[in-house]
């Protein structure tokens, strides 16, 4: 009888031992969706500083309109180089004052070539 509790205290605690894992791993799944989550932001467009309206003619056309400069900015979301413009440069505080007052910013991303995008944009 003795032995038949030994074995039930034993399936309890390879019950605990299972449930400790699941949680641990449930945890660890939390984590990582977490980091991706913050990385993302990280990356992200500076949405707060960038025109949304019309696309380029768009852009463009509120541009001209408030006499400012079109600063465009054509990413590719298979360069890193074009992640961290979004990361370090767009964020700087002094950065985005400039663009806020002086500029009217566009950005998108670009599967086009650069030398066809070269010619739409200097030929309209």
């Amino acid at each position: 009888n003795n032995n038949n509790n030994n074995n039930n205290n034993n399936n309890v605690d390879d019950d605990d031992e299972e449930l400790d894992d699941v949680e641990e791993g449930e945890q660890q799944q939390q984590h990582q969706q977490q980091q991706q989550v913050r990385l993302c932001d990280m990356f992200a467009p500076p949405t707060h500083i960038l025109h949304r309206g019309g696309g380029f003619q768009g852009a463009r056309n509120v541009a001209k309109d408030a006499r400012r400069w079109l600063l465009v900015n054509l990413q590719r979301d298979s360069d890193y180089a074009c992640h961290a413009l979004n990361r370090d440069v767009w964020r700087d505080e002094l950065v985005e004052n400039l663009i806020r007052e002086g500029f009217i910013f566009w950005q998108s991303v670009s599967t086009t070539p650069p030398l066809l995008i070269h010619t739409l944009l200097t030929t309209e």
